[in-house]
């Protein structure tokens, strides 16, 4: 079973952003160490319109309600914490 994982950030490159430098790093190592996808959620849709990063898909948030947010996942079955990005991993359909 191919497992992903959804990495939730404010914005990635080409803008400077600790959390988002750090995670694009992280999702080109577990594709290419433990060939885990990774999909990213960008909560800026005011700073972000890109649909691919390095070849990983984007799905930017429309707007930072509840509803928004949930519309976007499938049914999670566990979500990991690490620093302060929440990182949530899904069964693929």
């Amino acid at each position: 079973m191919i497992q992903k994982i959804v990495q939730i950030v404010p914005r990635l490159p080409p803008y400077t952003d600790g959390e988002g430098d750090y995670s694009l790093m992280l999702a080109e190592q577990l594709l290419e160490q433990h060939n885990l996808k990774t999909h990213f959620l960008v909560c800026r849709p005011d700073v972000y319109s890109e649909t691919t990063i390095k070849g990983f898909p984007i799905t930017v948030l429309p707007s930072l309600t509840t509803e928004a947010f949930l519309s976007v996942f499938p049914p999670m079955l566990k979500i990991l914490f690490y620093n302060t990005a929440i990182t949530l991993i899904f069964k693929e359909n």
